[in-house]
This record gives C-alpha cells, structure tokens and sequence, in this order.
C-alpha cells in the first residue's frame, strides 16, 4: 500500500456549525442554496484503474502550474475539467483543469461542510484512497476551487489515483463549481440532468474496460496502452451513434448496440 505524502497543518481541530458560522467565507445563504448529502461516503465510488479519468478523480503527485507550495503541499490534486471539456470522445483531451486539494482544519473530517464559495470538502477521503490501495491521514481535505490550473493528461496514472467520484459527487462538484465560477446558484436537479449523458458515458466505457481491456492487462499488456486502445476502439464503435445520445429515449438503444459490440469483440 503506497503513502501519499502528508500536508503542513495543524491536527484535525474542531468544526461544528457555530465555529463555521464565524468564518467569514462561510455563508448561511449558499448552505440553503446549494446541494449536500447525508452519508459522507456517497460522495466516492471505487477507483479502479478501469474507471475512465473523469471530473473529480483525485491523483497524487500531479502538481498544478501556478499554485504556492503552502496551496500545493499535500501533492493532491483534483481533475475539476467537465468530462466534455477533458474529452474528444472517449479519448483524453491533452490537458484539463485541476486544482490542489489541501488540509483546512476549519472543516469537518466527518460530514459534507456546506457554505464556502470555494471549497469542495471530501469528509472521509482516507476511506476510498486506502480502497484504492493508499494511505492518506485522516483528517479535513477540500478541493481548492478558486485557484486551479492546466495540467497535461498525459501525467496522469490511474495507479496513481486515490479517489474517484460518484455521480453524486460530481454533481454536487459541478454545482458548487458553477457557483465558484459565477455566483449563480444552479439548481443541482438541472445540473443531473445536463450530467446524465456523460455520466452513462463514463460508465459505459468502464463496462467496456472491465471486459475487453482487463483480460489483456492480467495477460501481462501495459496497463497505459491497452486503456489507449480500448478508448480509441470505444469510441470507434460509439462515433456513429452519438447523436443519438441527446435524446433520452433513444440512449438505450445506444447502449444496448454498444453491447453487442462489446460482447462481438469479446469473443473474438
């Protein structure tokens, strides 16, 4: 299990709502305004290395151009790039946007903290980074969403991946981006469902990893390169129907043409 390496700071400090509310970046409006969850962990979903690089997939040691030792220190970095900004299909764009994920004792380690303009919390984070193979200490992590850059894709390692988000953290990350970027409050149901496409997409791709590009890594193949092929080969099969993918009614027969693909290529 690899040591991701730990940032400045103080020990985990208190963080309850009343020491929230005398922060002066914490606002009571944008709690009500803008979505949360219960269950902290909800916000996860397993980081496999067959789980496509998407928004708000967490790597270490990725640094993010612009960003002070004292931002940066922790080496963790968050993908913050919409997956139809980070994408030409299913075939990584050559760079995305990222920005540091850092220690902030004014949050809780435990629950979901809303009310900041631009912190994205992630309570619980050493939980889904020990699943994925890593130690990372147990205390308050967020996102920094007001100071990020442009990193390349191509030094991003899915061995190297902590965590990854589940379409309901994406969401919330979306919307509280969105807000960061324009102070607009986007209701989180319109954000789902403008995501719901990309979503089925990513998801579809990792079916299309797990069956066609697994066997082959187990055989001894380059992890990097065989996922390089499987995305070109996904994409090739998904180009002719993709305008079908607007229309929701129709995207199930997308997906299901996609399957008999898959399943022709499997046993080839």
């Amino acid at each position: 299990m690899s040591e991701v390496g730990e940032p400045p700071g103080d020990e985990d400090a208190q963080s309850g709502v009343e020491h929230l509310r005398a922060l002066v970046d914490w606002d009571a409006e944008l709690d009500a305004a803008l979505g949360t969850v219960d269950a902290p962990l909800d916000l996860y979903e397993e980081a496999s290395w067959y789980r496509p690089i998407s928004t708000g997939d967490i790597f270490f040691d990725v640094p993010v151009p612009g960003c002070t030792q004292e931002e940066h220190g922790s080496g963790l970095t968050m993908i913050l790039a919409h997956p139809s900004a980070m994408r030409e299909g299913a075939v990584l764009e050559e760079r995305a946007r990222a920005g540091p994920v850092v220690h902030d004792s004014r949050i809780s380690r435990k629950k979901y903290t809303p009310g900041f303009y631009d912190l994205f919390t992630l309570p619980g984070l050493s939980t889904p980074a020990k699943e994925a193979g890593h130690e990372l200490k147990d205390q308050p992590w967020a996102a920094l969403l007001g100071i990020t850059g442009t990193i390349e894709t191509a030094s991003l390692d899915v061995k190297r991946r902590i965590a990854c988000l589940s379409p309901t953290g994406v969401t919330l990350l979306i919307q509280k981006l969105v807000h960061c970027d324009t102070r607009h409050a986007v209701r989180l149901d319109t954000v789902g469902k403008v995501m719901a496409e990309k979503l089925e997409e990513i998801e579809q791709l990792q079916q299309w990893n797990e069956e066609l590009a697994a066997p082959r890594v187990d055989a001894g193949e380059s992890l990097q390169t065989v996922l390089l092929e499987a995305a070109d080969t996904f994409e090739a099969a998904l180009q002719p129907l993709r305008p079908l993918l607007v229309d929701p009614v129709r995207r199930g027969v997308v997906w299901r043409q996609i399957a008999q693909e898959r399943r022709a290529l499997r046993a080839q």
